[in-house]
């Protein structure tokens, strides 16, 4: 089975002092403006306004009983898709801005803990990889980001 950038959320985790406690990893921050509808979302690319519409995948969440350190884990593989490239922007839309923190352990890591901020509060969190679920290479960055977090 292949997994493209799946979502693994971890059902708890103390992200108190993330900063901090994360401060040895390799960060990237980057912040979009996103135009929240009804619809979906739309975001500016350079100069050109694209709509974003999410995959649902018609297969159920994958549940990871005490899949890492004792902690319970879900899989998701709903992912937000580029669909139209749009010429005007929808007449009722949210402006929202969306800081994205992005951690690896080194250059050379597949897993990735990625912090979604909203006006400076935490809106979602999880590891993302390639890598399938039973994979060492994953499991063993996952625990060392739990570690530094726990």
């Amino acid at each position: 089975m292949i997994y493209i950038y799946m979502r693994y959320y971890p059902c708890k985790l103390n992200l108190d002092n993330f900063h901090h406690t994360l401060s040895g990893c390799i960060q990237t921050i980057y912040t979009d403006s996103l135009l929240l509808t009804k619809h979906g979302f739309y975001k500016y690319i350079g100069d050109e306004l694209y709509k974003y519409k999410i995959s649902m995948d018609k297969k159920e969440d994958i549940v990871l009983k005490k899949y890492i350190q004792n902690i319970d884990f879900i899989i998701n593989r709903n992912q937000w898709i580029k669909k139209d490239k749009e010429f005007r922007l929808p007449t009722e839309s949210v402006v929202v801005y969306l800081e994205t923190h992005v951690f690896l352990l080194s250059s050379k890591s597949k897993t990735k803990f990625i912090i979604e901020k909203l006006e400076d509060n935490i809106l979602d969190y999880y590891f993302t990889s390639k890598e399938n679920p039973d994979h060492h290479s994953l499991k063993e960055d996952i625990a060392s980001f739990l570690s530094l977090l726990n």
